[in-house]
């Protein structure tokens, strides 16, 4: 997806920014193709694995709603559909009842780590880097991140 899908820069060159926010696109799309593959091997769909893969131990719906991005009325739909699959259950909160925690099942905790594992393994992109390339690509990710 290099040369005439970037904007040349003056001088005939691509601009190297414009052109690494079109790569990082280009990336981003191959993960999500092969998320959505995934997840529908693993007997989920995509709302339900990203919304597994963002529970660390447990989580309000608000939580969940703020880490996976998705509106906090569409939450109660995907918990209820991973609650009806024995991946999670819903506790009330003792200090606030009216807080409802999500935690994994034994099941959830399992199908977590497969989904992880599965995701590693299946990113050539990533996978294929050596391992100085791979720490140096996740330091740069993390810097990135934390900036936007």
């Amino acid at each position: 997806m290099t040369g005439g899908a970037f904007p040349v820069a003056d001088g005939g060159r691509v601009d190297p920014v414009v052109e690494t926010v079109g790569l990082l696109l280009e990336l981003t799309e191959h993960l999500k193709d092969r998320f959505v593959a995934v997840s529908a091997e693993m007997g989920v769909s995509m709302a339900q694995a990203r919304t597994l893969l963002r529970i660390e131990g447990s989580a309000s719906m608000r939580e969940l709603a703020a880490r996976t991005r998705y509106d906090a009325s569409n939450m109660t739909g995907i918990v209820e559909g991973l609650r009806a699959k024995g991946l999670v259950d819903r506790r009330t909160l003792s200090a606030d009842r009216r807080v409802r925690l999500v935690v994994l099942t034994e099941e959830g905790a399992a199908l977590q780590g497969r989904l992880r594992g599965a995701l590693a393994r299946n990113v050539p992109a990533v996978g294929e880097l050596s391992p100085a390339d791979r720490e140096a690509l996740r330091a740069i990710l993390l810097r990135a991140l934390r900036r936007s």
